[in-house]
């Protein structure tokens, strides 16, 4: 659906993951109706005048003191939001730098020189087994 941002404000607001913009907005089709959303990759760019393409399921809605209010949300997959949560984002940067510390800790106790040759540690030819014949296998 086409919309027509008549007003905008941009605002910052305290998260549980930091400080985060967001905008407050109205539209022309919807002139009583005040919609917020967070400022991401999809959506930094918005300005007054603007024609912009929000799907149905973009919208949210929530009651708080018996009102509702609306909430534009990214698109699914959008850069900034929609794809994967904040909460996701983090957590996977923790774990990346949880297994690059690691890594780096295998790396550090390697040696610097290719390993030695299985044949140098025992010999050219591997130890032969009283009573072995060549045609049993010795399992």
């Amino acid at each position: 659906m086409q919309f027509t941002i008549s007003k905008l404000s941009k605002k910052s607001v305290s998260t549980q993951y930091g400080d985060k913009e967001k905008y407050n907005l109205q539209f022309k089709e919807k002139p009583n109706q005040w919609l917020d959303s967070f400022v991401g990759g999809w959506n930094s760019d918005w300005k007054i005048g603007q024609q912009v393409e929000i799907s149905k399921e973009q919208f949210q809605s929530r009651e708080y003191e018996g009102k509702t209010y609306w909430t534009i949300k990214a698109p699914e997959g959008a850069k900034g939001g929609g794809g994967v949560s904040w909460a996701a984002h983090n957590s996977l940067v923790e774990q990346f730098n949880q297994l690059a510390e690691r890594v780096g800790a295998l790396e550090s106790g390697l040696p610097e020189e290719e390993p030695e040759d299985s044949n140098e540690i025992f010999g050219e030819e591997p130890p032969a087994e009283e009573n072995a014949q060549m045609d049993e296998i010795p399992f």
